[in-house]
This record gives C-alpha cells, sequence and structure tokens, in this order.
C-alpha cells in the first residue's frame, strides 16, 4: 500500500511541477495558479456574434430534411408497444389538480437534480411528472446491463 501511496504523491508532485514556471520547489500547500484564476485576469476576446450566428444556421441547415415531423414514425400498430411500460404495471389515480411552484416533466437526472437542488433551498411544493412507472429518465426505460450511477 504505502509503493502504491508513494507513487501517487510523485505523480502529483509532477503534475503540480508542470504548472510552476518558475521551477521553483513547491511547498505544502502552495500551488501554481490555475486556469480558472487566469482566465478571471483576461480580458475576454471580443466575440462575432453575427459569425457565430451563421455557423450555428450554417450546422442547422445541415439537419434540416424537407419531410420535416413526417420523417418521425407514429407510435402506434407494430410499434404500439413503445407505449408500455414493461417494468411496471400503470396504477390509475385520481388526477393532480393542486397548484404547484416548479413542476418538471421527466424524472430524469436533470429533473430530479434540479428538484433536490429546489427542496434543498426551501422551495416545499416540487412536483416531477414521469410517464414511466418509476424515476430515472433513460436509465429507467433503457436498463443498460452493469451501469450504475452514483
Amino acid at each position: 500500500l504505502s509503493r502504491y501511496r508513494n507513487e501517487f504523491a510523485s505523480r502529483v508532485e509532477i503534475c503540480l511541477s508542470a504548472g510552476n514556471k518558475d521551477k521553483k520547489p513547491l511547498e505544502r500547500g502552495a500551488l501554481p495558479m490555475t486556469m480558472t484564476e487566469q482566465a478571471r485576469d483576461a480580458k475576454p476576446a471580443a466575440i462575432d456574434k453575427e459569425r457565430l450566428r451563421s455557423k450555428y444556421r450554417e450546422e442547422r441547415d445541415k439537419r434540416l430534411r424537407p419531410d420535416g415531423n413526417d420523417q418521425y414514425l407514429q407510435i402506434k400498430g407494430q410499434l404500439a408497444h413503445y407505449l408500455e411500460d414493461p417494468y411496471t404495471p400503470v396504477v390509475e389515480r385520481a388526477p393532480k389538480t393542486d397548484h404547484v411552484t416548479f413542476a418538471f416533466i421527466g424524472g430524469g437526472f436533470a429533473g430530479l437534480a434540479t428538484a433536490a437542488r429546489l427542496t434543498e433551498a426551501g422551495v416545499k411544493d416540487v412536483r416531477i411528472v414521469e410517464k414511466g412507472g418509476d424515476f430515472g429518465g433513460t436509465w429507467y426505460w433503457n436498463r443498460y446491463p452493469g451501469a450504475q450511477c452514483d
């Protein structure tokens, strides 16, 4: 274990030394300036907004299709089974008619994380509306074998 600890320490020292332009020995706790600190001092480059708009327009135009929304298949007939949740049976309930400050459509990571931060900030009336039988978004539906997230 100590061998690995020493190897790790020497790699950290090499990484820290790489940012030390003066090549002076680094004291414990003295780190070279980070990119974030350097960026604060630097003056932002001027943005050519018209060139940026033009580039986005060009990329968008590559993806536009003459058939528009007709390119998408309707989920019916042979594809209708994709509308059913294969993991959890649907449980009917009365509709919710109350008022909430924040409502999120989709219980994926973004909806869950944002709702959690709002709750931590003291917002008590947060609702997540999820079509699936449980939360997780893509992770819920696809069930990637062995995939985990913390």
